[in-house]
């Protein structure tokens, strides 16, 4: 799983230097919301602060917003609470809410040069 991870954030960085990858999900709570991941080392204090320290090197850094919603997070594809399914990655934000959604649904946000 690793390396279908590693060959899909290369591949979709090759089409642009500054890239985010993006998820748009329906969901019951909130409507639907946008998650944004990034290969960025975790840094939200919040999140790391529930994370065992041996595994703050497996996460990164992301985003959760939707119409009311807005909520820094972090991912990994290598830790998760719980069983995490082949080609998955595991979210959890910075209120402890967690999540799974497969890589597949992540597209690249290409930044226009000079903007």
């Amino acid at each position: 799983m690793r390396k279908r991870l590693a060959i899909l954030l290369l591949s979709l960085s090759c089409f642009a230097t500054a890239a985010e990858y993006k998820a748009t999900v329906d969901t019951v709570g909130f409507g639907p919301i946008t998650v944004t991941i990034t290969d960025a080392p975790c840094t939200v204090g919040l999140v790391l602060a529930q994370i065992p320290k041996e595994f703050h090197g497996a996460f990164q850094n992301g985003i959760v917003q939707g119409a009311t919603l807005s909520r820094k997070m972090c991912w990994s594809a290598e830790v998760a609470v719980g069983e995490l399914p082949a080609g998955h990655l595991f979210l959890i934000d910075e209120l402890g809410d967690t999540g799974r959604l497969p890589i597949e649904a992540f597209l690249p946000e290409v930044k226009p040069e000079g903007i």
